[in-house]
């Protein structure tokens, strides 16, 4: 590196043009300062001697100092525009350039004298600001640190400063170990972070090495490093034979081997992993790691999966059983196997703070204390209230604890040598009981984790219990409720079959209109459906109605016997009310009676009587039923004489109109004669002559004939048709030639009355030419239709027949127009001697039989007939099926 330089102490005022040779020529008359700046040789240690044999005296000639014979480098060395003195380097250009190494030269006074390229690339013209903490005016001796540099760049670096002092300045170098500090940081890192003691050990136990980890704290013999002692010497005898196995199986296996083992140390537990791993023929590297901490949670985590899974079982016995005695049974069997104790116990409280043990779990049949009762004044008096508070009693040994004697006394009486006691408590704050777990055999030592345990057991218990008593309050409600529903389904049940049973005594009684029939029917469906010894209704049977009829009953014996009506009885029927008592029966003796009153309208017909043996009763509801039934009775009976009296007003004007028709048949053959003995006499007179005189007399005397003649005829014809005398002569018959010949004298007739008479066939001609009916009847319909719409057709109207095919069928249709049928009058216009004179606008007049001999006809055909009349127009429509071929004679 560099090796020297000869520095004047007065610059001189050279031109910037001078050469090396001149400058050094120049500063060799003058006295000169060497500066040693680093213990290198020039040339095989030439100037070694001469630059530090004396660093006091360092003020020589220039010329004495022996250059090397290789040229070094040459550098001026300038204080501002004045020659200061030149830099003698021996060191390559790489070095010189090298970007992790910065040289500088500094004086006195602090000014730079010369500095390499990494030094300007790292400090630049801040050096004094980045370099500021070093003493420079007061460095004796060669100065060195270690220190963190940010440089120019913002680059933060780990660099080793070197300065050394020498007469009138100091040499300065500055080296950037990054990557070293790097690499020693990690290292330091490492075994900083490396918990585990490391201790090197050959076959006969000596310690070769030995290492103490940051976390080591197991035991202390080990933390003392003594190599003349072997590990049988500061280990315990167990763990030092064990560690010796380990050893000798990884020497003679030359594999690693890892083992656990469990130290107690001043009375405390601890738990190590040990990894034993050979490093030769003769030596193993062991590295010891304190796994208690570990080993703890593990445990813990074990516990709590045993604390989780004996709450699971409980809760899930809760789940499966809602069973008070299975719950606590489940629990002190399950701590008792868990806690591995010899007696587990359920101790509950009466209103009196007196313990029964309800359950237990015990070890051995000996230790067992279930079913007894325990009477503690010294509890009830001083220990009860801190146990409604929550507290705990956990006592490892009760010989050897500050515990009450009272309390004491009674542990020794039933053999318990450790206690631990967790309450039970219900809601606000309600002590339950205990739940206490004793050991017999000898002290226990109770875990944390136990009395945990126990308190969330406890809480779940108490929510259990409450659950429990819940439950059975719930079962008892249910059970209650349950009750009522049944009673109340009976009742529905019963009210769904009386709605049934006066259902089916209301069919039945509107079904029927024979009295007899109707109390039948009624009596022996309520002896079915009530479950009754007897049922009869009684009728009236006087005008001022203190005596009674039985008009049926289920008994034979009872049936149509009369009674005196009690008064107590009839002035309740007179008030519309049931009366329920119990007294002496006609036939039955000693009985319980219902009575329902029957009604027709406002008058007592009668009533409804039940029967059941004595002492039993009537509900409300079959009182009811008895009523509605009684009502249903009264209605029947009413229908049933409201019956009797039409048929036999029926059957008087069955009568009558026998009476009637016999009469109209009489009167029409009757009235033949003089008819027939008149027509011979306007024979007799029309061929004697009449005078003109007489014309208007003779044809006003025959038209009354003719008129009195269709009368009679049609009279005879429709007591034919309506008696059913009228036997049908069936013939096939060509329909159109047929209504051709019908309307020939309606064509005159119309044109005469100015009408518009139009006919209509439709089909006939071809596939219906012939029909198969009574010709007589058929020509009958047509005309009769025919003849009342010229009647009723005003002039300038039209009248239509229409005969069209349908489907197995021939329809018959006669309109005419101008004309319209009060709708009030329709119903009526097919009766007998009805006629309408106000709508007869040529005043023909008419014996009103001709519509019901039309319908007469067409009933007698098996055809119907229909009339339309509205919008001024009156339509009327036969419908005749054919008659069958096998009907022609």
């Amino acid at each position: 590196m560099v090796l020297a330089a000869v520095l004047d102490p007065d610059p001189l005022m050279v031109a910037p043009e001078l050469t090396l040779e001149e400058a050094i020529q120049r500063l060799q008359t003058r006295q000169k300062t060497y500066l040693v700046v680093q213990n290198r040789v020039l040339t095989e240690g030439a100037c070694l001697s001469l630059l530090v044999g004396d660093p006091g005296n360092l003020a020589r000639p220039l010329g004495e100092l022996e250059l090397p014979a290789s040229a070094p480098g040459y550098r001026l060395i300038w204080a501002g525009e004045r020659l200061k003195g030149v830099l003698i380097l021996n060191l390559p250009e790489a070095i010189w350039t090298d970007p992790r190494r910065a040289l500088a030269w500094i004086d006195l006074e602090g000014s730079l004298w010369h500095s390499n390229p990494t030094w300007q690339a790292w400090l630049g013209g801040r050096w004094q600001q980045l370099l500021g903490d070093i003493p420079w005016g007061s460095l004796v001796e060669p100065w060195c640190r270690e220190h963190l540099l940010v440089t120019e760049d913002g680059r933060s670096r780990y660099v080793f400063s070197q300065i050394s002092p020498v007469a009138g300045g100091c040499a300065v170098e500055i080296l950037d170990r990054s990557r070293d500090k790097e690499q020693e940081l990690i290292r330091a890192a490492i075994v900083q972070a490396i918990p585990d003691l490391m201790v090197k050990i050959d076959r006969q136990g000596r310690r070769k090495f030995f290492m103490p980890g940051q976390s080591i704290t197991i035991y202390k013999p080990e933390l003392a490093f003594d190599s003349e002692k072997t590990i049988y010497e500061v280990l315990p005898a167990e763990l030092a034979k064990q560690r010796m196995d380990y050893i000798n199986l990884a020497l003679a296996t030359q594999t690693t081997q890892v083992y656990e083992h469990m130290i107690e140390i001043n009375g405390k537990r601890y738990f190590e992993e040990s990894r034993v791993t050979p490093c030769n023929a003769d030596e193993v590297l062991i590295l010891v790691r304190d796994i208690t901490d570990k080993k703890i949670a593990e445990l813990r985590q074990q516990w709590q999966y045993e604390r989780l899974r004996l709450i699971n079982a409980i809760t899930q016995s809760i789940r499966q059983s809602l069973n008070l005695e299975t719950i606590l049974n489940t629990t002190v069997r399950e701590v008792r196997i868990l806690l591995n104790t010899d007696r587990v116990i359920i101790y509950q409280f009466d209103q009196h703070l007196v313990g029964t043990i309800t359950a237990e779990s015990v070890s051995d049949s000996q230790f067992s204390l279930l079913g007894e009762t325990i009477v503690d004044p010294c509890f009830q008096v001083k220990s009860h209230e801190r146990y409604r508070q929550g507290y705990i009693t956990s006592i490892a040994d009760i010989d050897n604890s500050s515990i009450r004697e009272c309390y004491h006394r009674l542990l020794h009486q039933y053999g318990v040598k450790a206690n631990l006691v967790v309450p039970i408590i219900l809601e606000a704050n309600s002590l339950w009981g205990l739940l206490i777990v004793h050991h017999c055999t000898g002290p226990y030592d109770w875990d944390p984790w136990m009395v945990e345990l126990l308190t969330d057991l406890a809480q779940q218990l108490g929510i259990a219990i409450q659950h429990a008593q819940l439950h059975q309050r719930l079962e008892l409600a249910n059970s209650a409720l349950q009750y009522q529903v049944n009673i109340r389904n009976a009742e529905l049940q019963s009210l769904l079959d009386y709605e049934k049973l006066l259902r089916t005594i209301t069919e039945a009684v509107r079904a029927n209109l024979n009295e007899e029939s109707i109390l039948k029917e009624a009596v022996e469906a309520m002896i079915e459906g009530l479950d009754v010894k007897d049922c009869l209704v009684g009728l009236l049977a006087d005008s001022n109605q203190t005596t009674y009829r039985i008009g049926y009953a289920h008994n034979p014996n009872c049936l149509g016997l009369i009674d005196n009506l009690d008064p107590l009885v009839y002035e309740h029927l007179l008030k519309h009310q049931s009366i329920y008592f119990s007294t002496h029966h006609l036939c039955l003796g000693q009985v319980t009676l219902l009575i329902a009153p029957m009604y027709d309208q406002d008058s007592l017909i009668g009533f409804l009587e039940l029967i059941r043996e004595p002492g039993d009763e009537f509900s409300a509801a079959e009182i009811r039923l008895a009523e509605q039934i009684a009502n249903q009775c009264a209605i029947g009976i009413r229908q049933a004489r409201l019956y009797q009296d039409s048929l036999q007003q029926v059957r008087k004007l069955e009568e009558i109109n026998r009476l009637k028709d016999e009469f109209v048949h009489m009167v029409s053959h009757e009235l033949r004669t003089p008819l027939t003995n008149m027509n011979m006499a306007l024979k007799m007179i029309e061929a004697r002559g009449v005078q003109e005189s007489q014309q208007r007399y003779f044809q006003i005397l025959r038209a009354e004939w003719a008129r009195e003649l269709n009368l009679v005829n049609e009279l005879l014809e429709l007591q034919a048709l309506e008696s059913g005398t009228r036997a049908l002569v069936l013939t096939s018959i060509p329909v159109a030639e047929v209504i051709y010949k019908i309307v020939e004298p309606f064509i005159f007739r119309t044109q005469e009355h100015q009408q518009y008479f139009l006919v209509e066939m439709q089909g006939l001609q071809d596939s219906m030419a012939e029909w198969v009916t009574d010709l007589s009847l058929f020509e009958r319909i047509v005309i009769e239709l025919l003849n009342n719409a010229c009647k009723y057709t005003p002039s300038g109207e039209k009248i239509i027949l229409r005969l069209r095919q349908a489907p197995e069928q021939l329809i018959i249709t006669v309109i005419n127009t101008g004309v319209e049928i009060p709708a009030d009058r329709q119903g009526k216009i097919f009766d007998k001697f009805f006629r309408l004179p106000n709508l007869d606008h040529w005043n023909q007049g008419g014996t009103g039989l001709g519509l019901p001999l039309v319908r007469k006809a067409v009933e007698l055909l098996g055809g119907s007939i229909k009339l339309t009349s509205r919008q001024r127009q009156t339509q009327f429509e036969v419908y005749l099926p054919p008659c069958q071929v096998d009907q022609l004679g």
